[in-house]
């Protein structure tokens, strides 16, 4: 047995979020990890990364118990955890962020820069990523950091890989070279955590399953023992519907209009209208302009050339106040580095852009915003414990929050790139949900996203994008799939 944990119970600020968990993984086991936001998965992750111990329980690795938690002392182990959102360094060249820590040398003292560069195109090769070993990491997207981070766990080697949604953001192929990792990880007699929302995934590259909810496991079996009902019933939650989303006549009203919009090596050329109410949808691999246009259209990045009209009237934008003026509102892919302010609570990470917008609303009272709140986002769709730090939140309900926050200030024009990522399937059909009612009462929506079935299901029409140049229009689902 790799590893083993027993009975393992933490508190924080007096919730209990662990009850006596039992865990195990044997070698060259891939184990998935499910459960709803909440249920405690990260919380596994960050006790067997050395974040912090558990209050109670005993950890054995390799047959002997687990004393010591840090993330070094964990590594040492030889457990490798590659999380959602991956720790590169920025300023740092891909080959010094592969090897970081982990220098190749000559003579055990000199870094042998040629060799360490020869073996990083050797994997950028592998994973089938056409850029300079030399790039720097702040140039990349956020899909090609993934896959960086996801290459360095490779080369790390380890005995146990913990991977924390890796393939969130991919597209279909992109997917597909990390699942064929872990299985390349899996014969080299490693065994991974592997924790997602995704059943396709743990179907094709697990052999065993574990479910959380509420902080206890409920489900530890082989796969083969686990129908998708049994899934479905465990985790509460319904089928999710896959049908094409249809109306039968748009709205003459015309919520935003780009003409000729380009912005130098990002995209080129594009050209759209979007009607009130209208879910359009932006489809494309990584680096195919998707974020780059959608951060244009909130202030974030000044085009180089062309024009963009809210109702009709031609705005240029200086900065995000600009386009939050505009009641447009945006959801960044990812939420750590520009969604959300870690040590504010849950609820004040909603109400953000409403206190700026109205400076008197920071007279009222809490209780007065969490009944505002409570007005405008429908009961079953708020988040649970309004006043906990928005760092304690499990992944999928801080990414809830930030769109929440854009619901809670009334936007008419709502940006989401990749807005499920990392989140559960009872929390997809809440979105997807919230996003149909939004649309019926006439927000219109743009939805960045690399998951076809997730734009086939609430997408009106599709912009495809192939390195920064619009492909073509999909208007039906069957189009859209014959793109995938």
């Amino acid at each position: 047995m790799l590893l083993d944990m027993k009975n393992i119970n933490i508190a924080f600020l007096g919730n209990q979020i662990l009850h006596d968990v039992n865990l195990n993984i044997s070698y060259g086991e891939v184990k998935g990890l499910i459960g709803p936001n909440g249920s405690g998965k990260s919380t596994i992750v960050n006790i067997l990364s050395g974040v912090y111990p558990p209050d109670d329980g005993d950890i054995y690795i390799d047959g002997d118990k687990f004393s010591g938690y840090s993330p070094e002392i964990v590594l040492d182990k030889g457990i490798f955890t590659l999380y959602q959102e991956p720790s590169l360094i920025p300023e740092m060249s891909i080959t010094d962020n592969l090897f970081a820590g982990n220098y190749l040398r000559r003579l055990g003292i000199f870094c042998n820069d040629k060799k360490m560069r020869k073996k990083a195109e050797e994997v950028l090769t592998y994973f089938g990523l056409p850029i300079s070993p030399d790039e720097k990491v702040r140039n990349l997207s956020k899909c090609e950091k993934e896959i960086i981070a996801v290459a360095k766990a490779f080369l790390k080697q380890a005995k146990l890989y913990i991977m924390d949604e890796p393939t969130a953001g991919m597209s279909c192929q992109e997917q597909q070279v990390v699942l064929q990792l872990v299985r390349n990880l899996k014969k080299s007699g490693s065994s991974v955590i592997y924790v997602t929302h995704r059943m396709e995934e743990i179907r094709e590259v697990c052999d065993s399953l574990c479910i959380m909810r509420d902080g206890r496991v409920i489900l530890d079996d082989r796969m083969e023992h686990v129908t998708d009902r049994c899934i479905q019933n465990l985790m509460e939650v319904t089928k999710m519907d896959t049908g094409y989303v249809s109306r039968s006549k748009l709205s003459d009203t015309v919520a935003l209009e780009v003409l000729h919009l380009s912005k130098d090596g990002a995209y080129e050329d594009i050209s759209f209208r979007l009607h009130k109410g209208e879910i359009l949808g932006i489809a494309g691999a990584m680096g195919s302009g998707r974020t780059a246009l959608l951060k244009t259209l909130f202030g974030a990045i000044k085009p180089d050339r062309g024009m963009i009209f809210v109702k009709q009237k031609k705005i240029d934008f200086m900065s995000v106040y600009d386009a939050i003026e505009q009641n447009i509102g945006y959801m960044p892919d990812d939420r750590l580095e520009s969604g959300i302010i870690p040590d504010l609570s849950v609820l004040d990470n909603t109400v953000l852009t409403e206190v700026n917008k109205k400076k008197s609303f920071l007279k009222n009272s809490k209780k007065e915003i969490e009944s505002f709140i409570k007005f405008v986002v429908q009961p079953g769709y708020y988040l649970s414990n309004p006043s906990q730090a928005i760092k304690y939140a499990s992944g999928g309900n801080q990414q809830k929050t930030i769109f929440f926050r854009w619901i809670v200030s009334e936007s008419s024009i709502l940006l989401l790139d990749e807005p499920t990522k990392g989140i559960d399937i009872a929390s997809k059909n809440e979105m997807y949900q919230l996003i149909l009612e939004k649309a019926q009462e006439g927000v219109s929506f743009i939805i960045s996203s690399s998951d076809y079935k997730e734009l086939q299901r609430l997408c009106t029409k599709v912009l495809v994008l192939k390195h920064g140049v619009l492909e073509e229009h999909a208007f039906s689902a069957n189009d859209l799939l014959t793109m995938g």
